[in-house]
C-alpha cells in the first residue's frame, strides 16, 4: 500500500526470481496490478454484511432462510431463541419442515390438494406454493425440547435477478 496524488493505492505484487545455473538469484520479473477497488468494494460488502446482521438480530420476529430445498442456510437470533436451537445446529443440517410437526405438514398438504385440486408430494412443494401467495399464517413450531409454540408465520420465495428460486425466507 502506498499514497500517489493524496490517493492511497494497493497493489498485488509477484516476484518471480531469475536464477543461474548454480541457483543464485540474478534478479527478477515483478508484476503487479491494482486491486484498491477490489478491497474497498469487499470493505463496504463487510460493512453491509455487518449492519444486515445488525438489524436481523435486533429484531423479535423469528427469520429463517433456506436453499430452494428447503434446507436451512441462515437464521437470526430470534429464531434460535424461539426455537432453542443455536443456529450452528441447524445451518445445513436441518430443514423448514423440521421445525414443524409431520402431522401439521400432512394436514397442509391435505388442505392445499383440497384448495388446488394437485397433489403436494413433497415439503418442498408445499413451500413453494406457500411462497407463491405469501400471506400471514397461523403455525406450530416444534421447539428444541420437543413442545410447539404457536406462531404467526409468513413463507416468501427468494429469486434472483433472472427470477429463479433461490430459496424460502419465513418470517414468524
Amino acid at each position: 500500500t502506498f499514497t500517489s496524488k493524496d490517493k492511497k493505492k494497493t497493489i498485488a505484487l509477484k516476484f518471480f526470481p531469475l536464477r543461474n545455473k548454480e541457483g543464485a538469484i540474478l534478479g527478477g520479473i515483478g508484476c503487479g496490478i491494482d486491486v484498491t477497488e477490489e478491497l474497498e468494494t469487499q470493505l463496504q460488502i463487510a460493512a453491509m454484511a455487518e449492519l444486515q446482521r445488525a438489524v436481523l438480530d435486533s429484531t423479535e420476529y423469528a427469520i429463517i432462510w433456506s436453499n430452494p430445498q428447503c434446507e436451512v442456510i441462515g437464521m437470526n437470533r430470534a429464531a434460535e431463541e424461539i426455537l432453542g436451537f443455536p443456529a450452528e445446529e441447524c445451518i445445513n443440517k436441518k430443514s423448514l419442515a423440521d421445525f414443524h410437526l409431520p402431522t401439521e405438514i400432512f394436514l397442509r398438504n391435505v388442505e392445499l390438494e383440497a384448495q388446488t385440486g394437485e397433489k403436494i408430494d413433497s415439503d418442498i412443494e408445499l413451500f413453494q406454493y406457500l411462497s407463491q401467495n405469501p400471506k400471514e399464517s397461523e403455525w406450530q413450531y416444534l421447539k428444541a425440547d420437543d413442545t410447539v409454540v404457536d406462531v404467526g408465520m409468513s413463507i416468501s420465495a427468494l429469486t434472483n435477478s433472472h427470477g429463479e428460486l433461490t430459496g424460502f425466507l419465513t418470517v414468524a
